[in-house]
């Protein structure tokens, strides 16, 4: 249910690309319904309690509330680095209560941000970035909201928040503590 659980579909699909969790559906929507209740605050999703809740699950997670510059050029290292971005967008611009997906890519010139985006539903309300857009709806094969792409500034806006998630790295075993 991308629609009404954006915040817990988007850290599904994060898990699923940081080889936390199964790829197919029924995993994705399982383990999205569970973390969902958990991620609420009398009813809304919060980025720190998303940020806990990935940590629970395995990842190494944070989330940062910067500039649209800064983000930006979190966003576009990350990315770069392999490692999908769950970004929160401004209120009355996807949805009227903001909205959460997740970046996969991007495409810059001299005078245009985009960020490529898996829409786990949305509804575009905003004034830019017409013909790009198809809303997902909520059966399993849907495919409508993947490789979406949005103006960064006008999705990301004021006090907004990306949300960093990977898979732990691992250190080598080192001292006499193995076998």
């Amino acid at each position: 249910n991308g629609d009404s659980k954006c915040s817990a579909t988007s850290m599904a699909m994060v898990l699923t690309m940081n080889g936390l969790i199964g790829r197919d559906y029924n995993t994705m929507a399982a383990k999205a319904n569970e973390m969902y209740p958990r991620v609420l605050v009398q009813g809304v999703a919060y980025v720190y309690k998303m940020r806990d809740e990935l940590r629970h699950q395995g990842a190494a997670s944070d989330y940062h509330g910067e500039t649209t510059n800064d983000a930006w050029h979190r966003l576009k290292q990350e990315v770069d680095s392999g490692r999908p971005v769950i970004v929160r967008s401004a209120d009355s611009i996807v949805t009227a209560a903001g909205h959460f997906m997740v970046a996969v890519g991007y495409r810059e010139t001299d005078n245009s941000r985009l960020v490529i985006t898996y829409d786990p539903y949305g509804r575009w309300l905003g004034t830019c970035c017409t013909n790009n857009y198809d809303r997902n709806d909520t059966t399993s094969i849907s495919q409508k909201g993947r490789w979406v792409y949005y103006d960064f500034a006008t999705v990301f806006g004021a006090n907004n928040y990306l949300i960093t998630a990977s898979a732990p790295t691992r250190s080598a075993v080192t001292g006499s503590d193995h076998a």
